[in-house]
């Protein structure tokens, strides 16, 4: 299983808001999480983690917040942090295919490598979007017990995914960096942003493993929330 990757993959990622932004004393800041699999029982770890994150120092002047609640997607009310549980096991639901042409768009960079290099815009190819997709499946339902073990031909995805072609609509390559306290130095994380028109045949073949990858997301770095994107037919 990790014979192309060094480590398995974090069974958890972060969802913040893109873009710079100055946050003012006092204000509330909010953002998302994924928790997958197994790492559901672990939540209270979790909160209290953020928790003393917060409480040490935010960002590279370690400048001190406090964790207010939290809550799971869809709820309205606030939990208490000092109380957090465990949650059971939530799915997700996948809808059947769209018709007609349906709009893939990148909100945060999709890094993808083929031959050692990153691919720019021009070389994306659906093929690599789905090579990464289904590779990223894969791992976390082997190690975290996502769902059914879902039966899954690669190479043929791959011969299938290599005949699609998308169209490029406003993608385009954008420049992130972020700051690494545990290497003590900045990294830069640039990546493809931006909507690329997906065919029919492609949802044909692809649908639910696409639709998966809204909450997963897909190619390197995920974890730090990089790969996210949203399908949608307008």
């Amino acid at each position: 299983m990790l014979r192309r990757s060094p480590a398995a993959p974090h069974p958890l990622l972060i969802e913040a808001p893109w873009g710079v932004r100055r946050l003012e004393a006092g204000e509330t800041f909010e953002f998302s999480m994924v928790i997958m699999g197994r790492a559901l029982h672990a939540l209270p770890l979790i909160v209290l983690a953020w928790a003393h994150t917060c409480s040490g120092g935010m960002g590279g002047k370690r400048v001190p917040a406090v964790l207010v609640g939290y809550r799971a997607e869809g709820e309205m009310c606030w939990r208490d942090p000092m109380a957090a549980t465990a949650y059971a096991a939530m799915g997700v639901t996948i809808p059947a295919a769209p018709h007609g042409p349906t709009h893939i768009r990148f909100a945060t960079p999709f890094r993808a490598r083929k031959d050692g290099a990153l691919c720019s815009p021009r070389d994306l190819r659906f093929r690599e979007l789905i090579s990464h997709l289904q590779r990223r499946w894969g791992l976390l339902q082997a190690f975290h017990e996502i769902g059914r073990p879902w039966e899954w031909d690669y190479q043929h995805a791959l011969e299938q995914a290599a005949e699609i072609s998308w169209e490029p609509l406003d993608a385009h390559w954008v420049d992130w960096s972020r700051y690494s306290s545990r290497q003590k130095q900045s990294m830069q994380l640039g990546g493809v942003v931006g909507t690329y028109r997906i065919p029919d045949e492609a949802l044909a073949k692809f649908w639910p493993l696409l639709y998966l990858g809204q909450w997963i997301h897909v190619g390197k770095n995920a974890s730090f929330g990089l790969g996210r994107y949203t399908l949608s037919n307008t």
